[in-house]
């Protein structure tokens, strides 16, 4: 989508902040950062992904900014893309979608943005005095700032979504250590006026290291690189994902004998995930069979569905390595939407391993070849 805009980067060449000063980009040609989620309470609520590396679109250079995110407890997927000038980093063109509030893109030119929210007729054209950014690079964006004590500064933030602009009051009132499962870090701490705070590392990097909104905290949890193999290593499995796909491993108490994993696609557009446990974590009847087990598990699920059929021979034996599992696939009504669900089951003497997809009706078959793939991938002990 991007590429085919070809005006649009020697546009926001011409929109250079004037107002805003930035520091050469700290990432070198990109990287990506995991943020996990918690409440309060400690308990884990999902990921944060921030991704960004150099591209060359129609043989422009760009930043191309990447947020994905799920929040488990409530099931939401997000995905969002900026395209931005590398020498300015003013936006050219964003794609915001969110399982649950819906979809925008945003087109930027001199002195205005144009959007499109999905669902309404007429696109919004918001006229601006340069220089603003969009709201979906705003975490790269504070990597950028020339930070310091006592820093103070405004940034004019276009939100896609909302369909506006903010102005964005940024200050740094302090030092802080923040010590992640990442490692531990001497940070700024940024201080919005609209109640976040983020936590900046004062070295080469600029790693955002922690964020604080709404109640929810969030702490580096990893730092790729831009390549990777795409391993999932569980507790007696393992597994390959496709290209653009990432895991999000959620805390587990030593008491907690089942584990989860989910698998983030590239599009936001499936919910999936890996859970195990040992065999005994099982009510006793089930751990008869792979087969049994799922009957078990789709027995209850008709009572939480609507509309549940499975498709083709129903439940079907499959080679998992050298192991035996089964497979189904089941179309079912969730919240209204017709849904398609994909599942795997595999029994050990000692281990119980269920990989779980599901996917609009609609996608499901496009995304099929990507859970093939990972099924085929499983290694399990």
């Amino acid at each position: 989508n991007f590429a085919d805009e070809k005006e649009l980067v020697a546009q926001a060449r011409k929109r250079l902040p004037s107002e805003v000063q930035l520091l050469p980009a700290p990432w070198g040609e990109g990287d990506e950062l995991q943020l996990n989620m918690k409440l309060a309470t400690g308990l884990d609520i999902g990921t944060m992904i921030y991704r960004i590396e150099a591209a060359k679109p129609e043989g422009k250079d760009v930043w191309h900014c990447t947020t994905r995110g799920l929040v488990t407890a409530n099931g939401a997927n997000s995905v969002s893309q900026v395209m931005c000038d590398k020498e300015t980093f003013a936006p050219i063109m964003s794609l915001w979608r969110h399982s649950m509030l819906g979809f925008a893109e945003a087109v930027y030119s001199d002195d205005s943005v144009r959007i499109k929210v999905e669902g309404k007729d007429q696109p919004v054209v918001i006229k601006f005095t340069p220089p603003v950014f969009d709201n979906e690079q705003a975490m790269q964006l504070f990597r950028r700032l020339p930070l310091k004590v006592g820093y103070k500064t405004t940034v004019n933030v276009v939100s896609s979504l909302g369909s506006g602009e903010v102005k964005l009051g940024i200050e740094v009132p302090e030092m802080e250590m923040i010590e992640t499962s990442a490692g531990k870090f001497e940070c700024y701490k940024l201080i919005l006026n609209i109640g976040q705070t983020f936590w900046i590392s004062n070295d080469e990097h600029r790693y955002v290291t922690r964020f604080s909104a709404g109640g929810v905290t969030a702490d580096l949890a990893k730092i790729a690189p831009l390549t990777g193999d795409g391993t999932v290593q569980g507790d007696g499995f393992s597994l390959a994902l496709p290209k653009g796909w990432r895991d999000y491993r959620p805390d587990a108490s030593a008491d907690d004998k089942k584990k989860a994993i989910f698998l983030l696609d590239p599009d936001a557009i499936a919910q999936s995930s890996v859970h195990s446990g040992p065999l005994d974590s099982l009510k006793e009847e089930e751990r008869v069979s792979a087969k049994v087990w799922t009957e078990s598990a789709l027995k209850e699920l008709k009572k939480a569905v609507k509309d549940f059929k499975l498709r083709g021979a129903g439940i079907e034996e499959i080679k998992v390595g050298d192991q035996t599992g089964v497979t189904i696939v089941a179309d079912l009504t969730e919240d209204g939407k017709k849904m398609t669900m994909y599942g795997l089951a595999v029994l050990t003497d000692k281990l119980a391993v269920n990989l779980r997809f599901k996917a609009p009706a609609d996608k499901f078959e496009e995304l099929k070849p990507a859970f093939d793939s990972i099924v085929k991938s499983l290694n399990v002990e």
